[in-house]
């Protein structure tokens, strides 16, 4: 394991304290570890909307934005934290690339029963 550990969560589109969320948090409350809070977004409405004069960049941006807010929250409470927004289909594809990329020692994923 390396000298830093961290933990990759992939959240849900509302940027709230999933369960997901707060094992995370649990966890790297008791090891130091580093909360990577990843969002993966794909809309295909969105994406063909952008073909068509849609600023995608401005949206990407406005979810950036609301996830350092999410995460500011979080670094109040003594956590170290890191975020990403990444764009793209299918996304559980990209949530594979993300984990090979960055490597983490944990990930952590809601489930929908």
């Amino acid at each position: 394991m390396a000298d830093q550990v961290s933990i990759l969560v992939v959240l849900d589109a509302w940027y709230r304290r999933s369960p997901a969320v707060l094992r995370a948090m649990s966890l790297a409350w008791k090891s130091s570890a580093t909360l990577l809070l990843y969002s993966f977004e794909y809309e295909r409405s969105l994406a063909h909307a952008a073909q068509h004069g849609f600023d995608l960049d401005a949206y990407l941006k406005g979810r950036e934005q609301k996830l350092e807010e999410f995460a500011g929250s979080l670094r109040g409470e003594g956590f170290k934290v890191q975020t990403r927004v990444v764009w793209g289909y299918p996304i559980a594809s990209r949530i594979i690339e993300s984990v090979l990329a960055a490597r983490p020692d944990f990930v952590i994923k809601d489930v929908r029963a």
